[in-house]
């Protein structure tokens, strides 16, 4: 029932009303409540969600499981059962027993009888314990799904007995306490018995699922105030504001773009707004740019926003019977498609109105206008159609002219004007009662409309239509359809049906339906992939000054920042090259008023003007040049000539290219395997790569005999396909799973991300998949991108669309009368087609009509072609066995993130875990150079090398040239020689060196760490938990001046002098035996901090020099320091109101301090001399603030200054 029940169940009701013909629902589509109840029974239908086709996938394996199992348990009985059969009934039995869900200990009873009595198996321990675990696992399991039966029935019954809510369409009993969807939201205060305040209506809205609502319809309230809550509406497709008095609608709750992306009609209808004035909830700067009609009628809007022209998108814009006493300025500049200011007030119209140029129609009845403006520099669209009924116009002006024409050209009336005094005048002349016009003839009126003369009548009758009938108002129409809507009334509509005709030998002809899918693919790749290098360009735009490109700067991934701008301007114009296609298939949707690929060469000719003589000498040039251009693209880029689809060189040239850019395709998955560490997208690639590789066999193979034109499209979908895919599709998913964690106010990942080793590893193997980084990857994506323009291009020759029988397009003239001539779709730059050449070709055709045909029906012949084609598939093969291999591969347990390379790449490594324990070597010098030959060195970022007894460094350790740390621990380096230092020729990025629980070779720093050449960015030298005695004297001259270096718990006797020369800003001597301090370690400029805690000290130096005023933090914590010179106390007064300056737990100076301050001594236990510190020598009450200020007493968090229990917790073998 799950698996095909319910869908069955529900196609089956709709089965009757679905018109095969048509394959549509015709007029059902505009009934709401069943276009509501249809969509959400939709939803089950189909598969809607990766989830819900696991559900399917379990439950239709669930019948197959099922199903083995009832025939597994079925058997058939003979009609003469035997004794043998009779016999081997009860080991039957025992057999089936015995493959059951519970099973019985067998080796407690596989000694016991087959017949043996249970009630001796349970004399046993086991055989009890086992009898009474299988029963009671049983009946609990039993229990608990009886329990879960009562509560979904339980669940279900109350849901069915709630009233379902009333301004819901479909009505649906929702359970579980999940909210009803709620396609169709009727939220009639009149019968919801409220007035529309703010609180109300936001507790009503509450109550239904905001994602599924898709019609907004507010009804009936006398006191609306619109919530913030609309804006969560985020499906909103068409609002209906109906009798309704919007007393507050904020910019708070503004419609906006973000929040309603696929709004697209608005309507406010018999409804007052506050003062007449346009709420702000309507005028938000991202009004949503998808909304193509607004409507007010019979409203009290009497003004519009002076800056509305820069907030609402190009749409239609009917203002109907409301009050607006003049034409808004803002309504002028907008482009608007149509204008309707029927119904209003306006007693004169601005001569801009007739000077845009883009609005079709422009209707202004049933308002005061008494005359057209005069000097009206008139733009003619070939769309233009002017409505005045119920006018007092008498009268046209001569730039009415062009209008008249048009009129005259197609065959139809440009201008409604029933009911106006002008028609009131021609009915009297055309029935004879009135021989001219009540406004007599002046210079500068139009000659065709003011001409009353006999001869006239006819282009009178055929310009101004003077009928009272003609639906011309939008709004009459609406209101009357809305007034129904309201009380329930539904309206059907009819649908013209479209006629299919033959295909031809160079087209794949389409039904109507099928072309507008292909359309509306072809648009969607053009708009995607133009949004996509447009963002890209937008980002490398602001890039350069971003904290994203600084973090990864540091990992080199990406080009030089110097490169940016061009990467930037290289987007541009790819995405101008895809907006151009998009700009061309709307106005081609524009011109010819459907989805084509082609202008509409009447359009065409009327958007050129008309020449005067003096302008042909210039034309003829004009002329020769234009006919050596077509020429050109005739014999190169047209669909016939050498690189066009139908070109007799087009397999030659596809093979080029699919060469080409397989090639390329495998070089990207190939880096995919090496950098990708998660294995679906990698999946995917591949897949299309050798879906790709198989096609062109497939293809060439009998299912596409029939036709040639179906192969080459078939061919150039799927090259499509992949371009896409390797253009946007892997970029854009990799990018998407890392928008959550984006900071936008950042420009970057947040520093807490950007801590963790295995997602910043992961991170940057993806980032080297999504940035350009190198002109090769650039090169490859501009091949990628412009490949994807000339595949479409190729489709849209390719494609056409049935003819409408009642449209078939004839030659004027006698002579071609009898050929009928085709649809041809044609490419932007595409010319039309010549007489001449139609004529040649259609008396070829008709020679030899059925010569095309024996070309298409015959299959094709072999050629060379055909063995590339084999190649192609068996490199599929090659690829796809590359592939699995590789996914079958354990990855390499020393390498993170874990990647499986394919065709023998080595795997990228960000972090090199170099375990000699779980790797079970010792660390020698061959050991460590096979294990580290298994990755690629150059993408090592961090080295850790662990628990390895005898570590050598081989040769190839300066081959990481992008190491940024090493960290060694638990380890013993028994050779780290001069050969593979740590220089700034190898690894110029090198910024942090950490030894912890390592020994060194008779506890001399290894001269590995010694090199005159060190890096240049290496400034933090950690050993904590060493064997480390001494330091070379002449270290200060190799490594920086101005280092943080942390020699911690390890075996110095004595500070270094060289640690000295090298002035530290961090100098951390913790943990050494150490008994003496060099006055020289306190005239260190730049110090922050001086690390002496658990060493064996017992005083400072008691005199020094010259004392560095920086005031660097002291730590004598846990030694015998017991007293202070007078030389610290100028470095304590500076740090007093800050912070103390000397730590002191745990030594001899804070015993005594905490006796005094305990009232347990009166004085140190160091006697007072003269050159002591006054201040943190003076025991006295009054001092005790100060000493308190100047020395931290507290016990420290840690032991050690090094984060030591980190390292422990992170590293240490466990078992």
């Amino acid at each position: 029932m799950s698996t095909v029940g319910v869908a069955a169940w529900i196609v089956s009701s709709y089965v009757g009303q679905y018109d095969i013909q048509s394959k549509s629902f015709g007029s059902l589509l505009v009934d709401d409540v069943w276009f509501a109840k249809m969509m959400n029974e939709a939803q089950v239908v189909l598969v809607t969600s990766w989830s819900d086709m696991a559900i399917r996938v379990v439950f239709s394996l669930g019948l197959l499981g099922a199903t083995g199992k009832m025939k597994e348990l079925l058997r058939c009985t003979t009609s003469r059962p035997s004794r043998v059969a009779t016999d081997a009934a009860p080991t039957s039995a025992n057999q089936l027993d015995s493959v059951g869900p519970l099973f019985t200990n067998q080796r407690c009873i596989q000694n016991d009888r087959a017949d043996k009595n249970l009630n001796e198996v349970k004399t046993t321990f086991c055989g009890f314990w086992n009898e009474y675990r299988r029963r009671g696992l049983l009946r609990m399991s039993r229990t608990l799904f009886a329990m879960w039966g009562v509560i979904v029935l339980t669940l279900h019954v109350d849901a069915s007995l709630r009233t379902p809510l009333i301004e819901c369409d479909p009505k649906v009993n929702p359970m579980a306490g999940a909210l009803p969807s709620c396609f169709t939201v009727n939220f009639d205060c009149y019968q919801l018995g409220l007035s529309g305040l703010m609180e109300e209506v936001e507790r009503e809205w509450k109550r239904f699922d905001r994602n599924t609502v898709e019609k907004l319809q507010i009804l009936h309230c006398p006191a609306m105030e619109m919530p913030i809550y609309i804006q969560k509406f985020q499906n909103l497709g068409e609002i209906l504001v109906y009798n309704t008095t919007l007393v507050e609608w904020n910019a708070n709750a503004a419609l906006s773009g973000f929040h309603h992306p696929k709004l697209q009609s608005l309507s406010v209808a018999r409804s007052n707004m506050t003062d007449g004035f346009l709420p702000p909830g309507l005028q938000s700067q991202e009004f949503p740019s998808t909304v193509f009609d607004i409507c007010f009628a019979e409203t009290n809007l009497r003004a519009l926003s002076d800056d509305l022209d820069v907030k609402w998108p190009v749409c239609s814009i009917f203002i109907e019977n409301s009050l607006l006493t003049a034409v808004p300025p803002s309504l002028l500049r907008l482009q608007l498609l149509i204008l309707s200011l029927s119904g209003n007030p306006i007693q004169t119209v601005p001569r801009e109105l007739f000077e845009k140029g883009y609005t079709h129609d422009t209707r202004l009845s049933r308002t005061l206008v008494r005359e057209l403006p005069q000097n009206v520099s008139f733009v003619l669209n070939y769309a233009t159609q002017l409505v005045i009924m119920n006018t007092s116009i008498s009268f046209f002006w001569s730039w009415i002219d062009p209008l008249a024409e048009l009129a005259l050209e197609i065959s139809s009336s440009t201008i409604l004007a029933g009911g106006s005094t002008y028609c009131l005048d021609l009915e009297k002349i055309l029935s004879g009662t009135a021989s001219m016009f009540s406004e007599p003839f002046q210079p500068g009126h139009s000659t065709l409309l003011m001409n009353a003369s006999e001869a006239n009548w006819d282009i009178l009758r055929q310009v101004v239509d003077c009928t009272t009938t003609t639906v011309a108002d939008h709004s009459m129409s609406n209101l009357a359809y809305w007034d129904a809507k309201t009380t329930n009334a539904r309206h059907g509509m009819d649908y013209p049906t479209l006629f299919s005709s033959a295909s031809s030998y160079e087209y794949v002809t389409l039904s109507y339906c099928s072309f507008v899918f292909w359309w509306l693919v072809i648009f969607l790749i053009h708009f995607v992939t133009c949004a996509y290098n447009a963002g890209f360009a937008k980002f490398y735009w602001d890039y350069d000054a971003s904290f994203l490109s600084y973090s990864l700067e540091v990992y080199a991934i990406g080009m030089p920042r110097e490169d940016f701008l061009t990467i930037a301007y290289v987007h541009i114009a790819l995405a101008s090259a895809h907006g151009v296609c998009v700009l061309h298939l709307i106005l081609c949707l524009l011109s010819q008023r459907t989805v084509s690929f082609t202008l509409e060469s009447k359009a065409l000719c009327k958007c050129f003007p008309k020449k005067n003589a003096g302008q042909v000498g210039q034309d003829r040039v004009d002329s020769i040049v234009s006919r050596s251009f077509t020429r050109v693209y005739m014999n190169l880029a047209h669909r016939e000539g050498f690189f066009g689809v139908n070109g007799k060189h087009f397999h030659r040239i596809h093979i080029f290219r699919e060469i080409l850019e397989t090639a390329l395709q495998t070089i990207q998955a190939i880096r995919m395997s090496k950098y990708l560490p998660h294995p679906q997208l990698n999946h995917f690639y591949v897949g299309l790569l050798v879906v790709n590789c198989w096609s062109s066999v497939l293809i060439h193979s009998r299912w596409f005999w029939h036709g040639e034109a179906h192969r080459r499209f078939a061919l150039v979908v799927c090259d499509c396909a992949l371009d896409m895919m390797s253009t946007v599709g892997v970029s854009a998913m990799i990018a998407l799973r890392y928008a959550d964690q984006y900071n936008v106010a950042l420009a970057g990942f947040n520093f807490d991300d950007l801590s963790d080793d295995n997602w910043v590893a992961q991170m940057l193997n993806e980032a080297q998949m999504v940035l350009v980084v190198s002109w090769s990857d650039m090169a490859m994506r501009v091949i990628f991108s412009l490949g994807i323009i000339m595949t479409t291009t190729n489709m849209k020759e390719l494609l056409r669309r049935k003819p409408n029988r009642k449209n078939r397009l004839v030659p004027a003239d006698g002579h071609n009368a009898h050929i009928q001539l085709s649809y041809e779709a044609h490419t932007l730059l595409s010319p039309l087609p010549e007489n001449n050449d139609v004529n040649w070709n259609s008396r070829i055709q008709m020679q030899n009509p059925h010569a095309k045909k024996k070309v298409v029906c015959s299959p094709p012949r072999l050629t060379p072609s055909h063995g590339i084609n084999l190649l192609f598939a068996f490199w599929g093969f090659v690829v796809l066995a590359l592939h699995i291999y590789a996914i079958t591969q354990i990855p390499l347990m020393e390498c993170v993130p874990k990647v499986h390379p394919m065709a023998g790449v080595l795997p990228s490594c960000f972090v090199v875990d170099f375990n000699c324990h779980k790797l079970s070597i010792s660390g020698q010098h061959d050991e460590v150079l096979t294990e580290w030959k298994k990755f690629d060195h150059r993408t090592a970022v961090k080295l850790i090398v662990l628990h390895c007894p005898a570590f050598e460094v081989p040769t190839s350790f300066s081959d990481f040239i992008l190491l940024q740390e090493i960290r060694v621990y638990n380890t013993t380096i028994d050779n780290w020689g001069d050969d593979v230092a740590i220089t700034n020729t190898y690894h110029p990025r090198l910024t942090m060196l950490s030894l912890v629980r390592t020994k060194m070779k008779d506890g001399i720093l290894p001269v590995g760490l010694q090199s005159i050449d060190f890096p240049a960015n290496l400034y933090y030298i950690n050993f904590c938990e060493t064997n480390l005695a001494s330091v070379p004297d002449d270290i200060d001259a190799k490594w920086h001046v101005g280092s943080s270096v942390y020699v911690e718990n390890s075996k110095l006797t004595a500070v270094p002098q060289a640690l000295i020369r090298l002035q530290p800003f961090f100098l951390v001597l913790g943990g050494n035996p150490i008994t003496e301090i060099p006055p020289e370690l306190f005239e260190i400029y730049g110090m922050l901090y001086l690390i002496l805690a658990h060493t064996n000290i017992s005083e400072l130096p008691r005199t020094i020099s010259n004392p560095s005023m920086n005031t660097p933090f002291i730590d004598v914590r846990n030694t015998a320091v017991s007293y202070f010179w007078s030389w610290i106390d100028p470095l304590v007064e500076m740090m007093l109101e800050v912070s103390p300056m000397i730590l002191a737990s745990g030594s001899t100076y804070c015993n005594d301090l905490d006796r005094i301050r305990n009232g347990e001594s009166a004085t140190f236990t160091a006697p007072l001399q003269a050159d002591s510190s006054s201040i943190l020598m003076n025991s006295s009450e009054a001092n005790w603030d100060r000493l308190i200020k100047a020395v931290d007493c507290s016990s420290p968090l840690y032991d050690t200054m090094f984060d030591l229990l980190g390292w422990d917790g992170m590293y240490r073998i466990t078992v």
